[in-house]
């Protein structure tokens, strides 16, 4: 072995000596997941991950939501269809019915289907809140739903609200998309014109 080859070997093994690496040349670097005094790194898996959090929200909400309005305007999964929605919205007091109806099932379908592509999500998460709120206070005036999923919907949709589309959404990657929908760079209010 030449000299060259033994530099090139002994540079290619790490001693782990707390959390950093060094190498034969004394280079140093900071070991993922360790952590300094009993704070993280920044190297850490969660930290590392953390942007996608709203990904799985999004998906299995959006999903949910685009079968329930499929249910609500199709009969499609076992769904009522509209007729028997319109009959379900006035014996929980909103007339006229069939108006209401529509305006559930597409809430519930266009909403599930921009939560999905990440279009508007934070708005979008807010109103499907709120449809998700008037539904379980239909509860009081004796309207079948099934109020675990709601308020489990309640809490995931507004803490889709909260921190926004993250990764995978048309609203970071299209900027007219992310003015509108506040995920934009934000202007510092003393910058001048």
């Amino acid at each position: 072995m030449d000299g060259a080859d033994q530099h090139r070997t002994a540079g290619a093994r790490c001693v782990i000596v707390a959390i950093q690496c060094s190498d034969a040349r004394g280079s140093t670097r900071r070991m993922p997941g360790s952590t300094v005094k009993g704070r993280e790194v920044e190297d850490d898996m969660f930290t590392r991950w953390s942007h996608y959090a709203a990904l799985p929200l999004r998906s299995v909400l959006g999903c949910s939501f685009v079968v329930l309005g499929l249910q609500k305007l199709a009969g499609y999964f076992g769904g009522p269809g509209l007729s028997r929605t319109a009959e379900l919205m006035v014996s929980a007091g909103l007339t006229p019915g069939i108006f209401w109806a529509w305006v559930a099932g597409l809430i519930e379908l266009l909403g599930g289907t921009a939560l999905v592509l990440g279009v508007f999500t934070r708005w979008t998460a807010l109103l499907l809140a709120l449809e998700s709120l008037v539904a379980i206070v239909a509860i009081a005036a004796g309207a079948a739903i099934n109020v675990e999923f709601r308020l489990a919907a309640l809490a995931a949709l507004a803490t889709l609200a909260l921190i926004g589309p993250q990764a995978y959404a048309l609203d970071t990657a299209v900027p007219m998309l992310a003015s509108w929908s506040g995920t934009g760079p934000v202007e510092k209010a003393g910058k001048a014109a």
